[in-house]
């Protein structure tokens, strides 16, 4: 590994620098939810959006009082303000470079995926207010080391390497390792079989179930874990209308935790997080106190940067089950190394792959498979 390198390069530059470096006027490509959290991100940063681009958008629509507008009503005085478009759409990388090549034939030369920012906001959630970075990622080497031995596919390496790259110098423009999207959970080029007892850990509107229904045919059983209210609302629906599929479903209106009991829940304006200091209250679970004793083939985590405490309260529900795991590693630096050393610490016998599925290191899942027999204590 280029470690000696990385870290003579580490950067300290922070998003509120980036932020304030942005050209203006801006424009947001996107008035659904992530274009709303792209918003409120440069809000927070007194950065002045000029208005919204969206491709469903009707005339005199707007959104934070101002104006949203499609291509095609644009008022020409906008354009020849030669605004920075933030394109804040999470799609696949194929289709995404489509639309945005639609919006520079619309007349808008400047054009930056909002991933690009929010980026800047993956930081390792065990830094203490002693360390800096430089020290931070020294005084952590021989984990970083460790965790890159664990990855013995091409790919797998690239995606480690190319990550902890990026995040250490800050340079994304380099993140050319996005996979398309529609594989997120299901890897074509891994040892991934098929899967039948789904526990779904950020269930959200039920899209990865969804996705497993098209990819699988039919469940025998779906566990759903899903906290954010509306979210989980649109996720019993789903479930009720598709429920021969889906087998016996089992759905818990809760977050995904280190301890069952009440937690602080940042709402936001899509999936929301665990936070102590969030807007409400919601319940979480263990996994290990919910879910004893289920012959479960599969967890998937996306839930927003507590997988690491949330596999610690799963252990005994892996050790006996030995299902295979989906777990996202972008929310936090650290969890690209923390959470694959973690499971290896556990000695059950699980080989691991990693995959990203978005722009600048974004949506980066673990996959991890065992090998020792079910139920075998290590």
């Amino acid at each position: 590994m280029e470690l000696d390198y990385l870290e003579e390069n580490i950067s300290v530059r922070t998003l509120e620098e980036e932020i304030r470096a942005l050209p203006e006027p801006l424009l947001i490509y996107g008035a659904g939810a992530f274009g709303r959290e792209v918003y409120q991100m440069l809000r927070q940063q007194a950065c002045k959006v000029h208005g919204f681009l969206d491709g469903y958008a009707a005339d005199g629509d707007r959104l934070f009082d101002l104006p949203v507008w499609n291509l095609t009503n644009v008022p020409q005085a906008v354009k020849e303000m030669q605004p920075l478009v933030l394109f804040s759409i999470v799609m696949d990388g194929t289709e995404r470079a489509a639309v945005m090549d639609t919006i520079r034939k619309a007349g808008f030369s400047q054009i930056r995926p909002s991933q690009s920012l929010r980026c800047w906001m993956v930081q390792p959630d065990d830094q203490t207010p002693e360390e800096t970075l430089k020290t931070y990622y020294q005084t952590r080497r021989s984990r970083l080391e460790a965790a890159a031995a664990l990855f013995t596919d091409p790919c797998s390496q690239m995606v480690y390497q190319g990550n902890l790259r990026a995040h250490m110098t800050r340079n994304y423009a380099d993140c050319t390792w996005e996979e398309p999207m529609a594989e997120q959970y299901f890897p074509p080029d891994i040892p991934w079989k098929r899967h039948t007892r789904v526990v779904d850990c950020g269930a959200y509107i039920g899209d990865t179930a969804s996705q497993w229904l098209q990819q699988e045919g039919t469940l025998e059983q779906y566990i759903g874990l899903e906290p954010n209210p509306a979210n989980f609302a649109r996720l019993r629906t789903f479930c009720s209308t598709h429920s021969q599929q889906l087998g016996a479903i089992t759905l818990f209106p809760c977050g995904v935790d280190h301890v069952t009991g009440l937690s602080g829940f940042q709402t936001g304006t899509g999936s929301g997080r665990v936070d102590a200091t969030g807007d409400q209250i919601v319940p979480c679970v263990a996994l290990d106190d919910v879910l004893q004793n289920q012959p479960v083939d599969l967890i998937k985590m996306d839930i927003e940067g507590a997988e690491y405490r949330a596999l610690k309260a799963s252990r005994q529900l892996i050790t006996t089950a030995r299902p295979d795991l989906a777990i996202c590693v972008y929310h936090h630096t650290n969890h690209l190394w923390d959470i694959p050393l973690l499971l290896h610490e556990w000695d059950l016998g699980y080989t691991f792959w990693l995959r990203t599925y978005n722009d600048c290191t974004m949506e980066t899942v673990l996959y991890a498979t065992c090998t020792k027999p079910k139920g075998v204590e290590p």
